[in-house]
């Protein structure tokens, strides 16, 4: 019984602690929540110095146009495409090797950005519950 309720008072302050923990890990320079001006000051000139070369205009390498995308709510639109350009900056294999690599504050800040933005897109839309079953009463 004594240690149910120790466990139990311990709850609170270990709560504190964690939720204290989570904000220590964003340092100052990295990327407010994804908000549209979050969008212009990070991420649009990302793109424009490391991204828009390739993909842009008619023909974009891989099929891959990011100059349609000048707003958040464009990006807000197109989560899947967003999924990809995150996961592509996070592995390294973008830019490519022979492209001038950028400062890895500014992948982090471009990173930070796209999942805030991802993570509102699908709290707001409510994500997938998959297939639903129909019970029998």
């Amino acid at each position: 019984m004594r240690v149910h309720s120790l466990v139990l008072a311990c709850i609170p302050a270990a709560t504190v602690l964690i939720s204290g923990c989570g904000n220590a890990v964003l340092a100052d320079d990295e990327t407010p929540p994804a908000t549209a001006t979050g969008f212009h000051q990070v991420v649009a000139p990302f793109l424009k110095q490391h991204c828009l070369e390739c993909h842009a205009g008619n023909e974009p390498e891989g099929d891959l146009a990011l100059d349609s995308f000048r707003d958040r709510e464009a990006v807000a639109k197109a989560p899947a495409i967003w999924r990809e350009v995150r996961a592509r900056l996070q592995h390294g294999e973008m830019p490519p090797e022979d492209e001038p690599r950028p400062d890895p504050a500014k992948i982090r800040a471009v990173v930070a950005w796209i999942s805030a933005m991802l993570a509102e897109t699908r709290a707001k839309n409510g994500s997938d519950p998959g297939r639903v079953t129909l019970r029998r009463l």
